[in-house]
């Protein structure tokens, strides 16, 4: 018996170089760069203002004030279009070269959009910049904090649908709660840690039935979200409407401005003249991201998340691991 030597058979190689010579097009940002283009065109040009947009970059308490920016609408709403236009024929060539539509093209197409946008609704008005982002920064708050919380939940294996009904009832008892208290300073403190326990006892619920019971998740989020809308809109209508000078007029956490940083034009007001909840935020996103990725807590909940069959082999309480993570 002879040895013998076989080689790759041809069909694997011709394989290997198909799959090298392959290419994937991502056709997304090209299609909605061009949606929006064309929505932008029959916004700002087909039904098109004349005037003059004001923009106020400064508050009265900025140690330098910056001048307001007056914008002829016409001219504005053409250059953006055509901007608009010139990104989303970009996108679509490298899109066809097979590259990947950079993120800083993405963020300049939404930037020229917004502001084509505002400078076309604001005809001959004022638009004060920093007062229109601090109310995004307040509005964000909250979704902020649930996609902390949803991220946790998720990454350990639950999805969390509840967000919503754990915002909505933390809101209502805190604004119960503070308003009984009535004092400036426990009032607020006393609300913020009755919303903890609100969402803490909707999280409880959504745990024990997908967890335990193996309901799926999507179908308890969605029924909790229901509950709790239908339960805090009957008693507001019925408790709280009726009585809001007994329970629902609370005591808010005042402003706390940072010095020299709340200064700042534009960046001053919107980040650093904000209450402690925002300020806790901050710090709260970098703590979820490095407890996920850099301690031993966030690998255990990583593992049970991606495979809970390989955690539960090295000693791991799957199910405490995922109760205590959704709570």
């Amino acid at each position: 018996m002879s040895a013998t030597t076989t080689s790759p058979a041809p069909a694997s190689a011709s394989a290997r170089v198909m799959l090298e010579k392959a290419v994937v097009r991502n056709w997304k940002p090209p299609i909605a760069f061009g949606i929006f283009s064309v929505i932008t065109f029959l916004i700002v040009i087909v039904f098109g203002r004349v005037g003059t947009t004001t923009f106020r970059l400064s508050t009265s308490s900025d140690v330098i004030q910056l001048p307001e920016i007056k914008a002829d609408v016409t001219t504005v709403s053409i250059a953006v279009t055509i901007l608009l236009v010139i990104i989303s024929a970009a996108s679509t060539f490298l899109t066809w070269r097979a590259q990947r539509t950079p993120l800083w093209l993405i963020s300049a197409f939404a930037v020229l959009f917004v502001a084509g946008f505002l400078t076309w609704a604001a005809a001959d008005a004022l638009i004060p910049i920093p007062g229109l982002l601090v109310g995004a920064v307040g509005l964000s708050v909250p979704l902020i904090f649930g996609a902390l919380g949803g991220v946790i939940s998720e990454r350990v294996g639950v999805i969390n649908v509840a967000i919503e009904g754990q915002l909505l009832a933390g809101a209502f008892v805190s604004a119960v709660v503070a308003t009984v208290i009535g004092h400036e300073f426990w009032g607020p403190i006393a609300g913020l840690f009755a919303a903890m326990i609100a969402g803490v006892l909707v999280a409880f619920v959504l745990a024990a039935f997908s967890i335990k019971y193996f309901v799926d998740q999507v179908i308890v989020g969605v029924v909790l979200n229901v509950l709790v809308v239908g339960l805090t809109s009957f008693l507001f209508s019925k408790v709280l409407a009726p009585n809001a000078a007994l329970l629902n007029t609370p005591p808010r956490f005042p402003r706390l401005p940072i010095p020299v940083l709340g200064e700042i034009p534009i960046i001053g007001p919107v980040l650093f003249r904000q209450t402690i909840i925002v300020y806790i935020m901050y710090i709260a996103v970098f703590v979820v991201w490095f407890a996920l990725f850099k301690t031993k807590w966030g690998l255990r909940l990583r593992s049970v998340g991606e495979h809970p069959q390989a955690a539960d082999t090295v000693g791991i309480n799957v199910k405490r691991v995922r109760y205590i993570n959704v709570i």
